[in-house]
């Protein structure tokens, strides 16, 4: 992978950032409001502090921070993990799970080549200032 591959595959994982972002906060607002009992104060916070830690990854991977985009990764193959044993176990997977599925899969996808571009430039930028002291 060269620098220019590395520096796309980076601004690939930041634009899958964002729309994972943005989808994670607009289904948590939709579960919120389409929730049968009262919603508390507390789903609240929690909708916003996963929109909020979601956001702070990918400001780090915007930064080309090479542990956001690894915990972001993480994040997803758990996300995969669970929707595969809940297939597993006998729930039935409607055409929105599956669909949701994947797009897990395409930006994990993304997210590991980001992450494989991070490390290239990172190394190549270590390199350069090694060379110059």
């Amino acid at each position: 992978m060269t620098i220019e591959q590395s520096a796309k595959a980076l601004r690939r994982a930041y634009i899958t950032g964002v729309v994972i972002s943005i989808l994670i906060g607009l289904s948590q607002i939709l579960r919120i409001i389409y929730s049968t009992p009262a919603v508390g104060v507390r789903d609240w916070i929690i909708t916003i502090g996963s929109f909020g830690v979601c956001l702070g990854l990918v400001y780090g991977i915007y930064n080309k921070n090479r542990v956001c985009l690894i915990i972001l990764t993480t994040i997803m193959l758990f996300a995969l993990l669970l929707e595969l044993v809940l297939a597993v176990t006998g729930k039935t997977q409607t055409v929105g799970e599956i669909f949701i599925d994947i797009l897990t899969i395409a930006s994990i996808y993304f997210l590991v080549q980001g992450t494989r571009g991070a490390f290239i430039l990172h190394n190549d930028f270590k390199d350069k200032e090694i060379l110059k002291g």
